[in-house]
């Protein structure tokens, strides 16, 4: 028989043979397990009264096998079941999830979070609503204290001094201080 070379590689890279990534797919669709390894390792000739000891050899197999039970689990929830394919799903969600440059702009945008947060809110009740007009009220706190935020001034003091006490500014300086003029 002909295996296609996705079967093979799963085989490979889960060290099961190709027969047991069939068995597994099968499970995996929603299959008994008794009928799926009858048919494939049987190949389906036996009578129907040994159903459940095939459901046994069934359940043995996937409980004996760690690489069948995670690929079991793979398949169920479509997850990827190579790296090249977990790489490339991951690719193609993270380009998905890459804002454009306009996007961030909007979002960062206290306004348009405000706009979207009262949207949001009409469409849900209870804790929901309680919790969105929480986050609103936050935000627009925000935009209070950008707004009382004042210009810092600073005020320096130069003292100044003379070396020469012969100089009209010091003569005049000392005739204030001994009038008693400050």
């Amino acid at each position: 028989m002909e295996w296609t070379e996705d079967t093979l590689k799963l085989a490979k890279t889960y060290n099961l043979n190709e027969r047991d990534i069939l068995f597994i797919r099968l499970v995996a669709s929603g299959a008994d397990r008794g009928e799926a390894y009858r048919v494939i390792y049987d190949h389906g000739i036996k009578k129907r009264a040994e159903l459940e000891q095939e459901r046994s050899k069934a359940n043995d197999f996937i409980q004996n096998n760690p690489a069948s039970t995670i690929l079991l689990q793979r398949f169920k929830h479509r997850q990827p079941t190579n790296s090249a394919q977990a790489k490339a799903e991951a690719n193609a969600a993270q380009e998905q999830d890459e804002l454009t440059e306009e996007e961030k702009r909007k979002i960062s945008d206290k306004s348009y979070i405000l706009k979207k947060l009262w949207e949001s809110a009409r469409q849900v009740s209870g804790k929901e609503k309680a919790a969105i007009f929480m986050q609103i009220a936050d935000l627009q706190r925000m935009k209070q204290e950008e707004a009382k935020v004042e210009e810092e001034k600073r005020r320096y003091f130069l003292p100044w001094r003379s070396r020469c006490r012969a100089c009209e500014l010091m003569k005049i300086a000392r005739q204030i201080c001994e009038n008693g003029e400050e």
